[in-house]
């Protein structure tokens, strides 16, 4: 047997609102335990429209949230304390079969705000550590200026910012704050068959690291020189032979160093 009730305009107040019993006073479904400050506009037994600042479905909290239905698309805006600043919103679109996505955390060991950032676009895309890259586009990849331990597969013309700081090294010493640098030397007159090292200090070295040199001019003339890089503990050291017997190295020499995390 079932009832319909006018109110007729007047407010219902119940602590507990059930459906689904079968009997006056019998237990039902129980579908709220408290709504405040809620507007519901229901539509042949389907809420539609719930417009709340609190809105607790059951006193352990726990709860299904589902906005739509099959077939009927849904979405769940949320909106920041300042008016007219926009909102975000969760919307789901069709899966290629009837299939559920799911949006989860891994486990934290402390509290934590994962921000997107922005884009700079109308549309971008996440970037996921398994399935395929062909749906993603890289046309320039900024690595950080600390030490960095990234894998990159780019395929195209892509480009990889280095961050490359050009430094002058002062008593043949000079200190990196980057994994690739430009480095000059003082003015060098290094006799023939005699060597110069150039010792670089750079955090978070360690000797079985994997360090590139190469030459990139200067104002020594002398070009008959070879240069030997070594890692150490928190420093690289780049010795230049100059292999001319009897000419002396005569002016500096600019060298690009690239340091690879073993």
């Amino acid at each position: 047997m079932s009832y319909d009730i006018d109110f007729g305009g007047t407010d219902l107040h119940v602590n507990t609102l059930s459906v689904g019993a079968s009997t006056p006073g019998a237990a039902g479904t129980n579908i709220a335990t408290s709504i405040t400050e809620a507007t519901i506009t229901s539509t042949t037994g389907n809420i539609t429209t719930v417009n709340s600042t609190t809105l607790n479905s059951t006193t352990d909290n726990t709860v299904t949230l589902n906005a739509g239905a099959s077939g009927t698309a849904g979405t769940v805006n949320s909106f920041p304390a300042t008016a007219s600043k926009g909102k975000l919103a969760l919307v789901g679109v069709a899966n290629t079969g009837n299939t559920t996505t799911t949006i989860s955390n891994a486990a934290m060991g402390q509290a934590s705000v994962v921000s997107i950032p922005d884009p700079g676009a109308a549309t971008a895309n996440f970037l996921l550590d398994t399935g395929t890259g062909a749906t993603a586009t890289i046309t320039t990849a900024t690595l950080g200026t600390a030490a960095v331990n990234t894998q990159l597969n780019i395929a195209g013309a892509a480009t990889i910012k280095s961050n490359a700081a050009a430094l002058t090294a002062t008593s043949n010493a000079a200190t990196m704050t980057t994994w690739a640098a430009q480095i000059t030397t003082p003015s060098l007159s290094t006799a023939g068959g005699s060597s110069q090292a150039e010792v670089i200090t750079l955090t978070g070295v360690s000797a079985s690291d994997l360090v590139i040199v190469t030459r990139a001019g200067g104002t020594n003339t002398t070009q008959n020189y070879s240069v030997n890089a070594v890692c150490t503990s928190n420093t690289i050291t780049i010795t230049i032979y100059n292999n001319t017997a009897a000419t002396a190295l005569n002016g500096t020499i600019i060298l690009n160093v690239l340091w690879i995390k073993a």
